[in-house]
């Protein structure tokens, strides 16, 4: 596979159409649900001639995915073709054959699902390359497993082998297992009965050599416990023994692994692609091309996986299970013993001493909570690398090839441990404040230090040579108050310039291939935008009085929303504790049932809601993006206030400074299109069908306060928007928008 050559990327030279590039692959088939003779008529020769040589025309590529839709349609009795899916499909297969890199916006309604998992079946098949699809949320994620997928095997194939990938601390691990039953370190956290049930559980898993043993299985028998237990009985990929482990043969991780092998698609994640980037590529079996949805988050979703952080504390736990692991190797005795013990003592010293003299310099002795960016050294550090380099090479030493498969599962967690300690502070030792960001944390009394890269997307590139679609419904972003309805000059002006300045900053000039699809829904007949100018947003740090009186105001103007709705409401929140002021004050305000993330949990909460269409129900950042619920059980979406990066991020704030020295302004760089990003995001919550209708509340006058706000109201769907109560009840009654049926 041809990697992407590192160049400039020149973001006003974007292309639509590729070019033929032509290259060397292994041969592949044409896939199963193709009519060969239509094809071959269309190709004008033998299509199999076509396959093996690498010569198929757009024309053909494009007939391969129309033909796949027809299948799809023969099997759906209330099926309606939509075209943008089709053709978001034909786009994908285009670029991948032509081992172009591909960046889609598919808008709510495209279905771009089913339009990239046809392209990147149709992409295996004719090139004998596997393709990996990676989303950002669980929910996506399995709703592609349980439900896209099989569909589209009943559909297209009944031969496609598909596979979830999952983190492999996801997986039960039977050493680990039978370590917390011989160490009863459950006792703290379970039961007998809860004990029980797990074995029951664990017992299964062990016989039944179907079962996957991922944590997803365990939820019902595990209960509230469960994420405490799963700590001990998961697999701990730094101290696995693999082969050395007694229960090789029947490890559910490894034989997961061995199915994702024999994979044509492999179902993952962004954090599960990333670490496997991180990870020399030793997680994922290899792959010719990568999906990528929900790409909007795969830039933050890099920075946290990129960030190595460590606390004072960290080495002295270390130092802990290391003095247990040499106390159980019994042939670790006397002077061997003494070099060991002196060298982790000297460690231990030195990074205490380390974290001690950060603590100071950076002011937060006397806190207990708090951030405080990092931006220069001083001298007189002590030298971490060091020790702790020379202490991870004399516990590799103490493994053999006799040593208990437990023990060797904990020397291998600390030495992988030492390893991330040394490589924490080389990076402290070569401050580099242009690269990295480095930052101090003191969270309940715990002192904590962390470093990231700053030049993610330069080291994604190299990292990630495979052919790649970026999509997503929101993944561009129009600076400008007037949105133009052609995508040519979208694209043309630069609708992609800011995600491929972030993802793909050394892309070669003219190798991306953009495109955007547009919402089949009529937005203008079943959507409209109340975004009222009373509600003034609180100055941050404003008297307590005056945000009681926000508060306040805020709930007289959902209960009248929610009364004009029945309920029915989504209420998104930026914070916890502004939910909490409101679910508080709501309850007083009114008679309808009102559920709360806070305290049901994501998935009972939305459960409860979508059992109870009269219902209000109230969500922190979590349900902005990745819920769905679909019909009248949500006809009312009410945005509190506008989210945006908290200024005292230490990653936004580096960005922002290294803008501001180039003479850019961070605001409208990076903080105006994440808002933007993620009202879209909040916004495509509403309409999820083509029979679908509701309102939109804005209840941020900073839309109207602000020159941005043109902006933001300029990347949402064209809507008819509204001021006031009485303009959105004559929309309501035109419309219909909040009638329950």
């Amino acid at each position: 596979m041809k990697k992407i050559k590192s160049r400039i990327f020149s973001q006003t030279e974007l292309s639509i159409v590729a070019e033929d590039i032509e290259d060397d692959i292994p041969q592949g088939t044409l896939p199963p649900w193709c009519d060969a003779k239509v094809l071959s008529d269309l190709q004008g020769e033998p299509i199999a001639e076509a396959v093996a040589e690498r010569t198929l025309t757009n024309e053909v590529l494009a007939a391969i995915c129309a033909q796949a839709f027809d299948k799809i349609g023969e099997r759906l009795s209330d099926y309606q073709l939509r075209e943008a899916q089709v053709q978001m499909a034909q786009q994908i297969l285009r670029s991948f054959y032509r081992e172009r890199n591909v960046v889609i916006e598919a808008a709510t309604g495209v279905g771009k699902s089913f339009a990239y998992a046809v392209a990147a079946l149709a992409y295996n098949y004719l090139t004998g390359e596997r393709a990996v699809l990676a989303t950002e949320t669980k929910a996506l994620q399995w709703q592609l497993f349980e439900k896209d997928l099989p569909f589209l095997k009943t559909a297209l194939d009944d031969a496609l082998r598909f596979e979830l990938s999952l983190g492999s601390a996801n997986y039960f691990c039977r050493l680990r297992y039978e370590q917390m039953l011989q160490e009863g370190s459950f006792r703290d956290l379970i039961d007998d009965e809860k004990l029980s049930e797990i074995r029951d559980w664990a017992n299964r898993v062990i016989t039944d050599g179907e079962r996957s043993g991922s944590r997803f299985d365990v939820a019902p028998q595990m209960g509230t416990g469960g994420g405490d237990i799963w700590s001990l009985i998961g697999r701990d990929s730094d101290g696995c023994p693999a082969n050395r482990c007694p229960h090789y043969a029947s490890c559910n991780y490894f034989r997961e692994r061995k199915k994702w092998g024999e994979a044509q698609l492999i179902v993952a994640n962004h954090h599960l692609l990333l670490y496997h980037l991180l990870n020399d590529k030793r997680t994922l079996p290899e792959y010719g091309a990568v999906v990528i949805d929900e790409a909007h988050g795969l830039i933050k979703t890099g920075y946290n996986i990129f960030t190595a952080s460590f606390a004072r504390h960290d080495f002295t736990d270390l130092k802990k299970n290391i003095d247990k692991s040499l106390t159980a190797h019994t042939g670790v005795v006397g002077e061997a013993r003494l070099e060991i013990d002196d060298l982790a003592a000297l460690a231990l010293t030195r990074w205490e001493t380390f974290f001690s003299r950060w603590e100071v310099e950076t002011d937060m002795v006397f806190k207990e909570s708090g951030t405080a960016l990092i931006r220069s050294t001083f001298g007189d550090l002590p030298e971490l690398a060091p020790p702790i380099a020379e202490l991870a090479e004399k516990l590799e030493a103490i493994k053999s090839d006799d040593l208990d498969a437990q023990l060797l599962n904990a020397v291998n967690a600390e030495t992988k441990e030492l390893a991330k300690m040394r490589a924490f502070a080389v990076l402290f030792q070569n401050f580099d404040t242009e690269r990295v960001v480095y930052w101090s944390e003191k969270r309940s009394d715990k002192f904590h230090l962390h470093a990231c890269r700053l030049n993610l997307g330069e080291t994604l590139a190299d990292l990630m040579p495979e052919l790649r679609l970026y999509t997503s419904a929101t993944i561009g972003y129009w600076p400008i108050g007037d949105f133009p309805t052609k995508k040519s000059e979208l694209i043309q002006r630069g609708y992609f310039n800011r995600f491929l300045h972030d993802a793909l900053p050394t892309a070669e000039e003219g190798s991306i291939d953009c495109n955007i699809f547009f919402s089949p829904f009529n937005y203008r007949e079943h959507a409209a935008l109340y975004a009222p100018e009373h509600l003034l947003i609180p100055e941050h740090g404003a008297p307590p009085d005056v945000q009681a009186e926000y508060f306040d105001a805020l709930a007289e103007e959902i209960v009248s929303l929610t009364a004009l709705s029945h309920g029915g409401a989504l209420v998104l929140f930026t914070s916890n504790y502004n939910l909490n002021q409101i679910a508080a004050r709501l309850r007083d305000l009114t008679d309808l049932p009102v559920f709360s993330q806070l305290e049901d949990g994501v998935q009972e909460a939305l459960e409860k809601f979508r059992r109870d269409k009269n219902s209000i129900l109230l969500g922190s950042q979590s349900f902005w993006q990745g819920i769905d619920v679909a019909g009248d059980g949500l006809r009312l979406l009410i945005i509190t206030k506008l989210l945006f990066t908290p200024p005292d991020d230490p990653i936004f704030k580096a960005r922002s400074e290294n803008l501001e020295s180039k003479g850019k302004r961070p605001f409208f760089e990076l903080s105006l299109p994440h808002a933007t990003t993620m009202l879209r995001q909040a916004f495509g919550r509403l309409i999820r069908t083509e029979r679908d209708k509701g309102v939109v509340a804005l209840l941020d006058s900073r839309v109207w306060q602000k020159t941005y706000g043109k902006t933001l109201i300029a990347n949402l769907p064209r809507v008819e928007v509204v001021r006031t109560f009485g303009e959105l009840e004559r929309a309501n009654d035109k419309f219909g928008l909040l009638k329950y049926s």
